[in-house]
Formats: C-alpha cells, structure tokens, sequence
C-alpha cells in the first residue's frame, strides 16, 4: 500500500508540474483513509480560508447530460448560434477560428478517420461523447495520471463509447475504445461540474442557467467526500481550480468535499451518493437522526394537536421508521413526508396546475425540455398519493364527490389513462427519459419508477 501511496503522489505532483503549479510548501499529502482506500491528509494545521492546492484539469469538455446546454467544441463557450465543423466531423462550433483550436482539430481528425455520420448539421449526441475522444490526445504521463484515478464500475458507465461506435462507420479500435471506456469510468467517479461559463458570452437556457463543462481534476479529485467538509473550492476564468480551508484543519487530518448538496437532509443525500458514486455515507452526521442540531429534514408530528417534529430513529436505514420527539407517534418516513398538511383538495390543485402547465409547453411546442420531466415527475407524485388515499377510503362516499369534481376539472383527451397507477407510470417514464444523465434531476426518480413499475403491474 505504501508504494501504490508514493506513486499516487509522485504522479500527482508531476500533474501539477505540467501545469506550471509549485508545490513549494505543500500542505497536502497522499495517505490511506480511514474512509477506504486513498485520501489527502494535511501535512500541517491550515488555517480557516488558506489556500490547500491549486488544480488544472487533466482533460475539460462538454458534459454527458442528455439536456445540458450545447458549447462550441473550440472555445467551450456557449452561443445562441453554434454553427456545424465545416470539416464534417458533427461537432458545433462558434466560428471558423474555433475550427483550428488543436485540441477541436485533434477530435475532428478522429471522429472523421471513424467515418462520423453526419447529415450536414451538428449532433448534440456527438458533443455529449466528445469529451472521452479528448483523452486520446493525452501524453503517455497524463495518461498514467488517469489510471492512477478511482474508477467506477458497471454498464451504465461508459454510455458515450456507445453513442460513438453508433455514430460513425468505423469505430475507434480496440484501444482505443478501452482507453475511453476506461476514462468515461474514472470522469463519473471524479470528475466536477466547472464554474458556469461568464454570461457576457453565454446562453441562458429556459431554465435560466448557463452552459457548464466537466473537468478532471486530479488531485481534487483525491479528496474523499464528507456531508460536512472542511474545504470549499472555486474557479477562475482559465477553469483552475482553487481549494481553501473553510474551518481550521489540524495537521494528519483528512482533507474532505462534499459529493452532495450541504443542504439536502439525509435520506437524500444518501440515495444521491448511492445511486452516483455507489456507496453509502455512515458519517456522525448521517448517523445522528437531527443532523447537529440542524433538524433539516424534520417533520411535522402527525398527531394535529402535538406541535413536535418527527425524525428518523434508524437514519441509516432507509426503511425506518420516523418518531415524534414529543408525542412519540410513528410512521413510515414516506407517510410523514407527504401528509403534512396536503389535502386531497391541494393534491387536486396541484395536478391540475401541472396539467395546465403541461399543455401549455406543448402549444409553445417545447417538446421533451428540461421543464416538462419535472412537471412530469411531480404529477406522478401527486397521482400516486391520489391513488394511494382513494384506494385506503375505497369505500367512503367521498370518493364518488371526488371523481365527480375530478370529471368536472379535466376532460377525457387531458387523462393519458383512466387508471391512476398506469397513468402516473407513463409519467414517471418519461419523467425519467427526459431528466437522464442530469445529476439536478429529483433524486428519488429511478427509485420511484421501479416502485411504481412494481406496484401497478402487481395491481
């Protein structure tokens, strides 16, 4: 393990040389985790808002998302008019000085030696893939430096390969395929969401955000995570990458990010961790039921005249069950969750706003946009419920009111079923299709579309 430890880092610093970065004074050091494998750990105390290390991405391109906003393939900037690489290789660009930046040429000359089919336009597909054909161009040390990286395994890694031997003639060869297919593994596993290109050149999608890229950063991405992290980090107009303490590290501790959102409560950052990185977080703040003291994820009790919250008592276990502080009621977290103070009638409300808003966006004719898979994802979750609650009051003669009201707010052609079960799968189906590859996307969607999937073919 020593020697695997130096190496890591003989390779490590040689990264940084290439990129023109000192390591005088170096505040870091490559050791085992107590987390598993490989960590940083400082070599001094830091003190809070001190710089630990600068990084430079081994390889930056377009992100894999499915709907993440398009970027010229040569300046990585995003445009309102991309136009297609007059060389035929499928890739948008801004301009034909664009179209000779060495590292677009060298993923042109590639994609074309493949025999890329093109219909004479750009291909966002081809863009999305691009990234892993860049990795080809590495020299033969930072070639080292990527296989020295964390890797993920698994089929639904390595999609971009796919897409590439699908849409050219040829294909790359074998190693060259493997070379990728090991690169696209060790970018999920390591590989950030850079800083929103600057506005003055962007595009604002419909959303209101701004194009981003992906970046390999190779010592960063040695940090292992930590739902409370002692660093945040930040960049500058090259894409560098500037790591700071933000609270005191003493010297031997481990240096942490944050793989989540510091605000997410449990249940969701562990299912976000599970389903993106495949592991599990035990930390003392996803064991601890109210989180520090913070309570984030605390429910309303479901007791109407207890005014206490509930929290989960087993928080590692997804399956818990959730009691109050005060009145020590229990239930499922998933029945906490989606009864606080959510009448049928709101419940009714909100499907019918979603339905609105939904048909809307198909006569301003927005197709499968980013905005539809979340109206999408929350009328599934609003049908389920309604199924849920009129399938428990089955028979109670409100429920005849409320297929009456239900009949009156919509008209035939707007139910895409008359069941509420099937209906909600077709939602969460395509809710899934469109948000795939977007790591904004609900967290719990896959999980509720096998949920789903199950109970309405069991019904």
């Amino acid at each position: 393990m020593a020697g695997a430890l130096q190496e890591t880092s003989r390779l490590l610093k040689e990264h940084l040389r290439l990129a023109g970065l000192p390591d005088d004074g170096q505040l870091w050091a490559v050791a085992q985790s107590p987390l598993g494998g490989r960590g940083l750990v400082a070599s001094r105390d830091i003190a809070p808002g001190e710089l630990v290390f600068y990084d430079v991405p081994l390889v930056l391109g377009p992100r894999a998302g499915a709907h993440c906003p398009p970027v010229c393939a040569g300046c990585l900037q995003g445009f309102e008019a991309l136009l297609p690489c007059s060389r035929g290789c499928g890739l948008p660009v801004c301009s034909s000085q664009c179209e000779s930046v060495p590292l677009h040429r060298f993923e042109c000359q590639k994609l074309s030696s493949w025999g890329v089919r093109t219909n004479g336009s750009w291909s966002r597909e081809l863009l999305r893939a691009s990234t892993p054909v860049r990795c080809l161009a590495l020299s033969p040390t930072k070639r080292q430096v990527l296989q020295c990286l964390q890797r993920h395994g698994g089929s639904q890694h390595a999609f971009e390969v796919d897409i590439l031997k699908q849409k050219t003639e040829k294909g790359p060869s074998t190693e060259e395929e493997a070379f990728m297919r090991l690169a696209c593994c060790v970018m999920d596993a390591n590989a950030f969401e850079t800083a929103q290109i600057p506005l003055v050149k962007a595009v604002r999608t419909e959303e209101g955000t701004t194009p981003s890229l992906r970046g390999l950063y190779p010592l960063a991405s040695m940090m292992n995570h930590a739902c409370t992290p002692n660093t945040r980090h930040g960049y500058d107009e090259r894409q560098r990458m500037a790591v700071r303490a933000a609270m005191h590290i003493p010297a031997g501790t481990e240096i942490t990010n944050s793989y989540t959102s510091l605000l997410w409560g449990t249940t969701a950052r562990r299912y976000q961790l599970a389903v993106t990185k495949h592991f599990l977080c035990a930390c003392s703040r996803c064991s601890d039921p109210q989180e520090g003291g913070s309570r984030l994820a605390a429910l309303r009790c479901l007791t109407p005249s207890c005014q206490g919250s509930m929290f989960p008592t087993e928080p590692l276990d997804d399956e818990s069950m959730w009691e109050c502080e005060l009145c020590g009621c229990q239930a499922t977290g998933r029945k906490a969750a989606i009864t606080q103070d959510v009448t049928t009638q709101k419940l009714e409300l909100k499907e019918r706003l979603c339905r609105e808003v939904l048909q809307l966006l198909e006569t301003l004719r927005a197709g499968q946009c980013r905005l539809r898979g979340l109206l999408l994802y929350e009328l599934h979750c609003v049908l389920m419920e309604l199924r849920a609650r009129r399938g428990r009051d089955s028979s109670d003669a409100t429920v005849q009111v409320e297929k009456a009201f239900r009949s009156q707010l919509l008209s035939a052609d707007q139910i895409l079923h008359k069941d509420l079960g099937r209906e909600a799968l077709a939602c969460v189906q395509e809710a899934a299709e469109i948000l795939a590859g977007d790591i904004t996307a609900p967290v719990d969607i896959e999980l509720r579309l096998s949920t789903c999937r199950r109970d309405v073919t069991t019904a």
